[in-house]
């Protein structure tokens, strides 16, 4: 019997310990709630939790809030708690992506791009730094609500109270991704509910009981618009406070009644929990998106605060409470308010790893280890960082006030050590600060001097990580600077082409692509410019690429502060394009920026009603005078033909529009391969500038923004329609380029002008190259050779003599017409003769030879061979006037070619104010021919090794002297070239011999030693020639 007995006891016992069990196995296997209070403006000592034990200013010596205190008992406090960023809605963006806002290209959005807007107003120009236009919160990515989603599909996400995030309107938290989303709009009267605290909670304790009811794990974050300005409070608690002892920090019991009511309602949210019984399974984060304005409480032992990343606007509550934390506990980890994106994703399951973007760091394993990093972790890993450094960036203006602003800055915390910059204004240097926060959280003592290792140390730290996330810099709208974009490097991104010249601000260097059918596609292309891109984006006449907006001056006086520096008004810009049109029948856009208020464009139309669109318009508009308060909107236009000497729908023609917006010197110039075709001048004076840089946006290949350009006011409109054709370079200044600047541009795509020439003598030089040969234009007393082009014949060539072999021409007689075949590889050469004489019954004579390292094909010397052929065979900008042309055989000399065609000997006469002029094709040499000189041998070895790696002119990377495959690099490629090629035609020399395999990678691997400018390993060059 008491056998039976006990095993029924027993029995009952052991079931009752096994729902015990069970009840606890599926609790710790229930998701846990997760719910974060982010409340707005709180300073780290803006509370009675005191958040480092060992700092008593660390909470406030006025303000009470007890429920924090409960929270802070229950759970964790983190001392060196921050913010993402100073200011609000960059923090609030980072929580959501697990990103840096500066890796987002988000500055204050809200304030700088209000809604409607679409470039940054308000505080922030007019300053000696211009800061970057913020972007807009992307809500399709991975964002907090989706994580937590794939982590475990079960949850239910909402956020409730203020967003932030809403530029465009459309970007609401369910556009991001969560379940359900409210803000408080409007507000109840502040004798009510200040800042509608009490509402929230109301809102949030209806959201917990559904969830729960429904048997729903869920996730919520409450984002709090109290303590931020306006003060909003109550009678009843301002008068509790009017009657206490003032803190020597805190006093302010307007202030200390709004942060008692912000508790009080957040302590029914915690009696909520507690009332449902979760309060064992739910997660509680409490934190602030930025310390708190000085001008409403202050953040002392911390210096500065909002808007600044001192520590007073960047350390800030952060206390945590839930399962497995220990209460009453304390951690030094440092930590922000990114890394609550990977702690909340592994606390609700996810197990995968972090996308690669994403910089936050879970610091779940502090949570469950007491507040210790655990065994074997020096630091919480994150995705940019090289150990468990904090980085804070604010390349925006901000607090500004007669007396006192805040600067483009950035700073690293690494262990004790905080580095702080600020970044020059006025043409000065950064200036850099290095605290020991251990010993000095009031950054008051700068070591960077003192200490210089770690400085350096810090230095380079923060230097790789703002390029690691290509972080936005403000900058001097008054420094030139000339912005390349090759579409043979369209940047690593398939949404837009990134420019080549690091500004350090994407926004500047970044042209964003249309979407859907507006997007236009890249290809290959061929352009006998050995310098020009070999690929180029074609736009289909509907395609277009946006930018935020092109500004080259200050839009408005300085602001009155310290050290604002003085404005910059001068609007010039040049627009340098390398372009190639389906046609001339059809309108097209090349840039503009504005719209019919003001603004900027190059485009192209039939000017000249003649029934071509290959007229070049260059518009400018704007309010004149805008700087000295007269604002009278005046237009300026220039227009010119583009297709006289050279024709854009057959290759890639140089455009170049200069506005120079000189008081003393205003005018607007369009060049043509790097000849100046039209100058108008304009209204001189200060009053006349016209301030055309406006709020729109910019397009390439059509309309970007609003309006076109320019199209607006008195005088010559622009052509509307968008592109069709390739564009495969451009470049942006903000300054008013030269002549001699376009010429070198235009020169610099196109080889040398005695490229492929052996040797010359006599009375010839081959000069760089000039962008006129007019009459007067490029005079000598020599005969002066040019090379145009080398390319190919798509079809067959007329020449006025044939050459096959040696012949002597003294007059028409002696030559004989004939043609060069269809795919004949060439070199074309103009040879001009422009004495310095200009009188007209002197002569004079030029006589010489001239050696070509390929074969002489055909002469062209008739006026209109030379006229009809300008476009197919020549690249200089302007050939001159048809009648001052040509080159009569007989009375004005004769020509003498050798029976290898190689050598043509010259007898030339000319009258003193005339020219003549002839062209010379000759057969093209092998690539690998880098000197020109006719032959491929040790020579052009010598050329390839010395452009290995090398950063010389001559293309986009610097390195294309010896290019033979025609990609605009000198590597290893090149170098199989010219072996396959080496001649046995070249000058005698024991060391020209081809070098068997094993020396040829021992010769290679030499050459890594040479090109240390060149980003290329053994291994890779291994890859680019085996």
């Amino acid at each position: 019997m008491y056998r039976y007995l006990f095993s029924t006891d027993a029995f009952k016992i052991l079931w009752i310990i096994c729902l015990v069990l069970v009840s606890s196995v599926q609790a710790s296997d229930s998701p846990p709630n997760i719910i974060v209070i982010l409340v707005d403006d709180q300073g780290w000592n803006g509370t009675s939790v005191q958040m480092d034990p060992t700092v008593p200013g660390s909470k406030s010596d006025f303000y009470q809030t007890p429920r924090l205190e409960q929270l802070a008992s229950a759970g964790m406090r983190f001392s060196q708690g921050y913010s993402s960023s100073p200011v609000c809605a960059t923090t609030r963006a980072s929580i959501q992506s697990g990103r840096n806002h500066n890796a987002l290209q988000m500055g204050d959005m809200p304030h700088a791009l209000p809604e409607g807007s679409i470039r940054w107003e308000g505080g922030y120009t007019d300053l000696p730094l211009t800061p970057p236009t913020p972007e807009v919160f992307d809500p399709t990515g991975l964002t907090l609500p989706r994580i937590i989603k794939q982590a475990n599909p079960s949850y239910v996400t909402a956020h409730l109270g203020k967003w932030h995030l809403d530029i465009p309107r459309t970007t609401t938290p369910q556009a991001v991704g969560y379940d359900f989303g409210e803000d408080l709009n409007p507000l109840p009267p502040d004798e009510v509910d200040p800042w509608g605290v009490y509402k929230l909670a109301g809102m949030a304790n209806s959201f917990i009981e559904d969830r729960v009811s429904n048997d729903q794990p869920f996730f919520l974050q409450v984002s709090e618009k109290a303590v931020h300005p306006p003060i909003r409070s109550r009678q009843e608690i301002r008068d509790k406070y009017d009657v206490l002892p003032p803190g020597a920090v805190h006093d302010n019991s307007d202030y200390a009644a709004m942060t008692e009511d912000l508790d009080t309602s957040f302590g029914l949210i915690l009696d909520k929990i507690s009332q449902l019984g979760i309060s064992d399974n739910t997660y509680i984060f409490y934190t602030s998106d930025n310390g708190a304005p000085l001008a409403f409480s202050k953040n002392t032992p911390l210096r500065e605060g909002k808007a600044s990343v001192r520590e007073g606007g960047l350390r800030v509550p952060f206390i945590v409470s839930g399962p497995n934390i220990q209460a009453g506990s304390v951690s030094d980890v440092p930590i922000t308010t990114t890394d609550l994106y990977a702690t909340i994703a592994e606390l609700a399951g996810y197990a995968s790893p972090l996308p690669a973007n994403v910089e936050s760091g879970s610091f779940a394993p502090v949570l469950n280890n007491a507040g210790n990093l655990p065994s074997g972790m020096d630091f919480l890993p994150r995705n940019f960082h090289t150990s468990g450094e904090v980085y804070f960036h604010w390349p925006m203006n901000f607090a500004i006030g007669p007396n006192f602003r805040t600067k483009p800055s950035s700073a690293v915390r690494d262990g004790d050590y905080k580095l702080y910059v600020e970044w020059a204004e006025n043409g000065g240097t950064d200036q850099y600060f290095l605290y020991n926060l251990k010993d000095d959280l009031s950054e008051s003592v700068n070591l960077f001097n003192s200490m210089p290792l770690k400085s350096a140390e810090l230095k380079a730290k923060l230097e790789n990580y703002l390029e690691a996330i290509d972080a936005p810099f403000a900058y001097d709208v008054k420094k030139d600077v000339a912005i390349d974009w090759y579409a043979n490097q369209p940047g690593s991104e398939a949404t837009n082409w990134r420019s080549t010249t690091d500004l350090r601000y994407k926004g500047r260097e970044t042209w964003n692509f249309g979407g859907g059918s507006e997007q236009p596609t890249i290809s290959s292309t061929s352009p006998f410019q050995p310098g020009l891109s070999r690929q180029a984006f074609y736009f289909d006449g509907g395609d277009v690429m946006r930018q935020n907006f092109l500004q080259v001056a200050d839009d408005g006086p300085r602001k009155t502060t310290p050290n604002a520096g003085t404005p910059d008004w001068n609007r010039s810009a040049t627009m340098e394009f390398w372009v190639r049109l389906d046609s001339l029948t059809e309108n097209g856009i090349l840039m503009e920026s504005g719209d019919a208020t003001g603004g900027i464009s190059v485009t192209l139309g039939d000017a000249d009603s003649d029934g071509l669109k290959n007229d070049l318009r260059f518009r400018v508009l704007g309010l004149s005078g805008a700087d000295t308060g007269i604002g009278t909107l005046k237009g300026f236009s220039a227009t010119a033909r583009i297709d006289r000497f050279a024709d854009p729908t057959q290759g890639f023609v140089h455009l170049v529009a200069v506005f120079n917006d000189d008081p003393n010197d205003r005018y607007q110039e369009i060049y043509v391969n790097g000849a100046l075709v039209t100058r108008v001048n304009g209204l001189l004076g200060a009053s006349e500038s016209p301030q055309w840089d406006t709020y729109d946006m910019a397009g390439l290949g059509n309309v970007g923004g609003n309006g076109l350009g320019g199209n607006g006011g008195s005088g010559d409109l622009p052509f509307s329609g968008g592109l069709r054709g390739e564009i495969a370079e451009l470049r942006f200044y903000n300054y008013a380029v030269t002549s001699s600047n376009v010429q070198d541009r235009y020169n610099s795509v196109l080889s040398p002008t005695d490229y492929q020439v052996a040797s010359y003598s006599g009375r010839v030089t081959s000069p760089m190259r000039p962008t006129s040969i007019s009459l007067g234009a490029s005079e000598s007393s020599q005969l002066q050779l040019i090379h145009e082009r080398s390319d190919v014949l798509e079809g067959s060539l007329s020449v006025d003599a044939i050459i096959n072999g040696g012949v002597t021409l003294t007059n028409v007689g002696q030559a004989t017409v004939g043609q060069i075949p269809m795919g004949t590889k060439f070199n074309s050469y103009v040879l001009s003769f422009d004495p310095f004489a200009q009188d007209s019954s002197m002569t004079e004579d030029a006589t010489g030879s001239i050696t070509f390292g390929g074969e002489i094909l055909g002469i062209l010397f008739n006026q209109s061979s030379l006229v009809s052929t300008d476009a197919l065979l020549g690249s200089i900008g302007d050939y001159g006037t048809d009648a001052d042309r040509g080159l009569t055989l007989g009375p004005e000399g004769m020509l003498i070619i050798s029976p290898d065609r190689h050598q043509l000997n010259f007898d030339l006469s000319v009258l003193g104010n005339e020219l003549l002029q002839f062209r010379v094709l000759t057969t093209a040499l092998a690539p690998a021919d880098f000197n020109g000189d006719g032959f491929v041998n040790d020579g052009d070895l010598s050329i390839w090794q010395q452009s290995y790696g090398t950063g010389a002119d001559g293309d986009a990377d610097g390195d294309a002297d010896g290019d033979a495959d025609g990609d605009a690099d000198t590597d290893g490629r090149d170098f199989l070239f010219w072996q396959r090629q080496l001649t046995g035609t070249n000058p005698p020399s024991s060391t020209t011999q081809v070098p068997e395999p094993s020396s040829l990678l021992i010769a290679i691997a030499s050459l890594i030693g040479i090109g240390t400018g060149r980003r290329c390993n053994f291994t890779q060059l291994l890859e680019q020639v085996c």
